[in-house]
């Protein structure tokens, strides 16, 4: 079941030497809007120095009080809005990126405000500490959503001491650490040409002179190789953890697997064994968990008690259920034994309704180009719907019970959260 109009292809082109650039195939389909992106990958809070938590972020508000052709925020934000066009960033633990979507004869504009929040931010302390306020605004703001907090005190527990286990956001003593000095050391180290990645699409995508002026808005761009990779994943992680306070205000047990993904050339196909495993188990009222947890023992609200993926470095499944601290042994073993009895019709089920979901959504070509980063950051490169659909149909039960069952023959790591309710 193939999608008509496939806005998920994309050609790589380079340009300075050592800078991709991923170019949507013009869709049959598109809107006025074009988008180009700037994306520095493997540059995220997993690089913030310690006592610096929230480096990264803090950097990435940093451009858009000013930058060497927009001195000042007030001309910045007048020259996009002429443009009809909107900006934006974004900082998560392993990228950080910048992009304008504007109307298709702005493209030349566009690039160069990317390539100046991208490349040329001037860096002033007394913007820095008007900024700090703001981050700590939007900290406590973050926070205040208890399911966030509790998550992320989960997932630090998960990673202890590697780094994918920051947040991106940082730490209020971080954030309070951070000054016009850091900024500059952590935009030397790696905001270089071998971690950058453009992405251009939308109505752009049908301009003919994209690597020309792209050439031209990033040609100063510092030379530098691509930076490391992060320390080995945990994967042997079957601690059990406790956690416990007045701050955790719903209880919950979360159950993790973690493996090698082996060959790298295979990641996606694991993301949607393990993607699929999770839906068998969790994804409607009448799926295998839902049905006892939810309608049979009446013991929680959601109907979503699992999670499955992969990308270039691990294979992800497990389990998040939240009912009171009391039943989380028995929920556990509910899952268990779920997991233990799924059979290949349940698998068949759940791919066929995925069938039907697909073939009635619609994907806007700028859209896509945002899910490309995320594919480029997970798989190297962008995976078009046709591929992806092919793959996902091509799934087999046997397949998804091969990772069941490769679960079940090891130990999960284990959180229990005691909340007040």
């Amino acid at each position: 079941m193939h999608r008509r109009y496939d806005t998920g292809i994309f050609r790589k082109e380079k340009i300075l030497g050592d800078v991709d650039v991923w170019i949507q195939e013009p869709p049959i389909v598109t809107s006025e809007a074009g988008v180009i992106i700037a994306l520095w990958k493997r540059v995220g809070a997993w690089r913030d120095p310690a006592g610096k938590e929230g480096l990264a972020h803090f950097f990435e508000h940093i451009p858009f009080t000013g930058t060497r052709d927009f001195p000042d925020r007030d001309k910045l934000f007048h020259t996009i809005n002429e443009m009809g066009g909107a900006m934006n960033a974004a900082t998560g633990v392993i990228m950080t990126n910048y992009y304008v979507v504007s109307p298709k004869n702005t493209f030349q504009e566009a690039a160069h405000i990317v390539s100046e929040l991208a490349l040329r931010p001037l860096v002033r302390e007394e913007d820095i500490d008007k900024e700090r306020g703001i981050i700590l605004s939007e900290y406590r703001r973050r926070y205040s959503n208890n399911d966030i907090y509790t998550s992320e005190k989960i997932e630090q527990a998960f990673w202890k001491e590697h780094p994918l286990g920051k947040r991106a956001i940082g730490t209020p003593e971080g954030i309070g650490s951070v000054y016009a000095e850091d900024m500059r050391e952590f935009q030397k180290n790696y905001y270089q040409s071998g971690n950058l990645v453009l992405f251009v699409g939308g109505a752009f995508s049908e301009r003919k002179d994209i690597l020309e002026i792209a050439s031209k808005e990033f040609e100063d761009v510092v030379r530098g190789p691509e930076s490391p990779s992060w320390p080995p994943m945990p994967f042997n992680n079957s601690d059990e953890i406790l956690l416990e306070g007045e701050e955790y205000l719903r209880s919950q047990i979360y159950m993790r697997w973690m493996f090698p993904v082996g060959n790298t050339a295979d990641a996606l196909r694991q993301s949607y064994i393990a993607s699929t495993l999770s839906r068998a188990l969790t994804e409607d009222r009448d799926s295998p968990l839902p049905s006892i947890i939810r309608e049979k023992m009446g013991l929680a609200y959601e109907t979503k008690y699992s999670f499955g993926g992969a990308d270039s470095d691990s294979i992800d499944f497990g389990g998040i259920i939240k009912v009171p601290f009391k039943d989380l042994n028995v929920v556990q073993g509910v899952f268990m034994d779920c997991l233990k009895k799924l059979n290949a019709d349940e698998i068949v089920k759940n791919i066929r309704r995925a069938q039907v979901a697909r073939a009635m959504n619609y994907t806007d070509s700028v859209n896509a180009v945002h899910n490309a980063v995320d594919d480029v950051l997970d798989y190297g490169r962008p995976i078009s719907y046709w591929e992806a659909e092919s793959m996902r149909d091509a799934i087999s039960p046997d397949e998804v019970l091969a990772l069941r069952d490769r679960v079940l023959a090891v130990k999960p790591w284990i959180c229990r959260v005691h909340g007040k309710n």
